[in-house]
């Protein structure tokens, strides 16, 4: 089967809209269809912001990726967080998630990136270890991380 990693482009957002509403769901999320536009149209305007790639199998759409930029001191550079991964269900466990990710990881670090971080769904933290670590990788835990939503400007 011939899967690739396409950039996603504004047409896109439809599709896009489709995967981020069933990765929510499996992550136990209320999905928002304004803050799920209101966050994927800056990605899809500029790569300076992160990656934001459909997964395509036999020329459709499978599925998507989308890593997002930060930059660390303590890392000592740019560094990614993998913030939204969904492979439709009749195409997971046959590689392509392990076979997608290396490539997008290739990318991102021949672009400087230093670092990747996971924000694996709550039902597939073990799963994303070992996909993580299948795709070559090896992850660690180093402390923890607080989170506070903040508000958005109207």
């Amino acid at each position: 089967m011939n899967v690739a990693l396409k950039s996603a482009r504004r047409e896109d957002l439809p599709t896009l809209i489709r995967y981020v509403h069933a990765f929510e769901r499996l992550d136990q999320r209320a999905f928002n269809l304004h803050r799920a536009e209101r966050a994927l149209l800056p990605l899809l305007n500029s790569s300076d912001l992160g990656r934001l790639w459909l997964i395509e199998a036999g020329g459709r759409p499978i599925g998507y990726l989308a890593l997002c930029y930060g930059y660390s001191l303590a890392a000592g550079g740019r560094e990614a967080l993998i913030d939204g991964f969904f492979i439709e269900e009749e195409f997971r466990s046959r590689g392509i998630g392990r076979g997608v990710l290396r490539q997008a990881l290739a990318e991102v670090q021949a672009a400087g990136t230093v670092l990747v971080h996971a924000r694996p769904c709550v039902a597939g933290a073990e799963l994303a270890r070992r996909l993580l670590v299948s795709a070559g990788l090896d992850p660690v835990t180093a402390g923890a991380t607080l989170s506070a939503e903040l508000a958005p400007e109207h």
